[in-house]
Parts: C-alpha cells; structure tokens; sequence
C-alpha cells in the first residue's frame, strides 16, 4: 500500500476543511430526505430517474406536497441510505407541516 506525501496529505485536509465550512455555512436543515441528497451529492432528477418519477413528483414529496407512495419507500430509504422506518416517519413529518 502507499502512503501518502505530505502534499497529498495537506491536499486532502484542505478539502475536508472546505467541505465542512460549506456544511457549517448552510443552514441546519431539519428535513431528512433533503439533508440526505446533500449529504450524498445527489439531485432530484437523479432520484427521479432512479425510481421512474418526474423529478417535480420528487420535489413535491421534499416539500410536503405529496405523500410517498407504499413501492417508493424501500428504493428511496435505499437511495438515501436510510432505513425505510426513518424514511416513513420524516414523511409523515414533512406531510403533516412540522
């Protein structure tokens, strides 16, 4: 295996630092799913693909416009690596406006 030099080390660090300063920089969000797309780098047209949604369907389930349906809880928890109870319960919230 091969050990990183200095440079790649510093390299590195320097972006770590910057990913954490943006994280700190954007406001704490309280919605689950969003914060997951974030935290994963994925976008809703690329969600939407994945699960055969117009991407505005994913948009609508994001901003409590639209509950999600029974077959699109297991493939999303995948997608937004989280189990599917969470999945369910952050709807509910999102749905109910809290």
């Amino acid at each position: 295996m091969k050990t990183m030099n200095l440079r790649d080390r510093v390299a590195k660090l320097e972006a770590e630092m910057a990913t954490l300063k943006d994280r700190l920089a954007q406001p704490e969000d309280k919605n689950l799913i969003r914060q997951r797309i974030r935290e994963l780098d994925l976008n809703q047209t690329e969600i939407a693909r994945k699960l055969n949604l117009d991407r505005s369907a994913i948009t609508y389930l994001i901003n409590g416009k639209r509950q999600i349906k029974a077959q699109e809880v297991l493939p999303l928890a995948e997608i937004l690596q989280i189990e599917p109870i969470e999945l369910l319960k952050e709807s509910q919230r999102i749905w109910a406006g809290f």
